[in-house]
């Protein structure tokens, strides 16, 4: 009686599990999904981007480095950086979604923009989308987002340039003014010094003009010292004639000597002296006259010699006369000089001036030249701008795993759920069938073995007929095909050999337990939004789900092949199936023998 209680008991307590199970199936359905994709937009922040920069900058300025470590400090996703060496690598072993590579002209492409030449900059955008199509699609928002930023910086840049430019617009209106405002100055240096220049002129004029009336003086001079001359010379030639009878008159006194000597000699020697005395006396007498006739023409010629003293002193004053008209011409020499000195002076001044205004010219011509020139140029830059800033950069995608269709990168998804469901609904079907009509499948068929064989044959039966007619009625393409159709067995005969566990040894809590592995393999194996994105409970069970590696091997069918996922993917799905074949098997062996021994 006891035992039949506890038997009615747990029976109740199996019913009540059971009933709850029914009614919360749905609730639980609704709940784990719409709690995984509930906002996976608004949890990204751990779906990793890496972010490539290969920017080499100019002097010292690297706008590429900038925008990776703006990028680093975003939220929005979980950017990276990584190298170029390992950037390819770590995008095919999906390490991240996607990457961002940033050009290696990407500085010298901004710092250009201002100019006519500009390049738009390229940034290349690297997609996963094998990895997980919509993760592409939503970075795909993000990298617009970038792109919008980078377009603002380069706006930014480029209006900041020509400000700066437009700004030295006054500065070169300001060298133009300086340079009036020299010219201005030499102007007025040159008016003040023409004024001393004109005064020097005057100076200069009024001692040329003493210098001619001192020449006039020495004029008058030179001609009365040319009168004089002739007087001296006249003066000459009686002097010349007074010499020659001053000579006859010397030679007369060297008679009369010569004769009075003879005379003493004679007195001296004769006796008798008294006769010789007077032919002495006669020849003495003779002389005498002729000392008298010399000394007359003596006097005679000393009084042209007066003459001459007289053109002598005549000469002198017009030599006086000539010394006060040099003294006069100095004078006025002097005068000249000082006032060619101060024109001197007042022509270096002015051309000191001149120099000013040709330098101020000179610096005003430059000055509106280079105005104009940079006026110019800057208009040139201005040609092609708005269509620059509209689109100053381009987003190059280059995706790796290329998906033709939206519905190839869900097939592998979907796949997985239909086998899943398949093999779920193959037991439910056959093993629980009330009317035993499948016999070798049902639950209570005696080759336990033989029944194991039999779904397992389902299971590849299920998998081939799948993936023909996917194949047939969607008409996609696959990497290789005996991969694909490898993988819709292995996945089959894996799915259906976990169910076989759950629902042959739980028995009705086993289907529901495969009925919530289902559900939880919707939301936690990364088939449709990246694994990142769903709360984190899911992602702890992520990598313990069967479904997740099926998923990766069915997309290495489609999508395309990574020697290193592909032996992944494969080396545990084949595991996890050993294992629950191993696992079935021994069961079916226990359960034999088990039967045996009742019987």
């Amino acid at each position: 009686m006891k035992d039949l209680k506890e038997k009615l008991k747990a029976s109740l307590i199996l019913k009540i599990i059971i009933w709850a199970v029914v009614i919360l199936i749905p609730l639980m359905y609704s709940f784990f999904y719409l709690k995984a994709f509930w906002d996976p937009y608004g949890n990204l922040q751990n779906v990793k981007v890496g972010v490539v920069n290969l920017d080499e900058g100019v002097e010292n300025e690297n706008q590429g480095k900038k925008l990776q470590d703006k990028l680093l400090e975003k939220d929005t996703l979980k950017f990276e950086k990584v190298e170029e060496e390992n950037a390819n690598t770590s995008l095919i072993n999906q390490e991240y979604y996607a990457l961002i590579t940033i050009p290696k002209d990407f500085t010298k492409n901004l710092k250009n923009a201002e100019n006519a030449d500009r390049q738009i900059t390229t940034i290349t955008y690297s997609p996963n989308k094998k990895s997980n199509y919509l993760a592409s699609q939503i970075i795909n928002s993000a990298v617009n987002t970038i792109e919008k930023e980078v377009r603002s910086e380069i706006s930014e840049t480029v209006v900041g340039t020509l400000t700066d430019k437009l700004n030295e617009v006054p500065e070169k209106m300001q060298e133009i003014s300086n340079g009036a405002e020299q010219l201005q100055e030499g102007t007025q240096t040159l008016s003040n010094k023409y004024q001393e220049f004109d005064n020097g002129i005057n100076t200069a004029y009024n001692g040329s003009k003493s210098l001619d009336e001192g020449l006039a003086e020495l004029n008058k001079g030179i001609n009365e010292l040319y009168a004089g001359t002739e007087k001296l010379e006249n003066g000459t030639q009686d002097v010349e004639t007074l010499i020659a009878s001053v000579n006859e008159l010397a030679q007369s006194y060297k008679q009369l000597n010569d004769g009075i000597q003879q005379y003493v000699t004679t007195v001296n020697s004769i006796p008798g002296m008294n006769s010789q005395l007077t032919a002495t006396g006669t020849v003495l007498a003779n002389n005498s006259s002729k000392i008298n006739s010399g000394i007359q023409t003596l006097n005679s010629e000393v009084s042209k010699l007066n003459q001459l003293s007289s053109g002598v002193k005549q000469l002198n004053n017009g030599a006086k006369q000539l010394q006060n008209g040099g003294a006069q011409l100095k004078a006025g020499s002097s005068d000249l000089t000082s006032g060619i000195e101060t024109l001197s002076s007042s022509s270096k001044q002015v051309q000191d001036g001149i120099g000013k205004i040709n330098e101020g010219v000179t610096e005003l011509k430059t000055g509106v030249d280079d105005g104009i020139a940079d006026t110019k140029e800057q208009l040139t830059k201005l040609e092609g701008l708005d269509e620059y800033t509209a689109n100053p950069i381009k987003i190059e995608e280059k995706s790796y795993g290329q998906i033709e269709k939206y519905g190839v990168a869900f097939a592998p998804y979907f796949i997985s759920l239909s086998l899943w469901v398949g093999a779920l609904m193959a037991f439910v079907v056959l093993y629980y069938d009330q009317e035993n009509r499948f016999k070798l499948f049902g639950k209570y068929a005696e080759n336990k073995i033989l029944r194991t064989a039999l779904y397992g044959g389902l299971a590849v039966i299920q998998g081939i007929a799948l993936g023909f007619l996917l194949k047939l009625g969607l008409g996609f393409n696959v990497t290789n095909i005996w991969l694909y159709y490898g993988t819709c067995i292995l996945t089959a005969v894996l799915f259906l050999n976990i169910i076989e566990f759950l629902i042959v040894t739980f028995g009705d809590i086993g289907k529901f337990i495969a009925l919530i592995l289902l559900i939880l393999q919707l939301a936690a194996t990364g088939g449709t939004f990246p694994i990142e994105t769903v709360p984190t409970p899911f992602q702890n069970i992520h990598s313990f789900l069967p479904m997740t590696y099926t998923i990766r091997l069915l997309r290495e069918a489609l999508v395309c092949i990574d020697g290193n996922l592909l032996t992944k993917n494969i080396t545990i799905l084949l595991i996890l199936t050993v294992v629950f074949i191993g696992i079935n098997a021994l069961n079916d062996i226990i359960r034999k023998k088990r039967n045996i021994t009742d019987k």
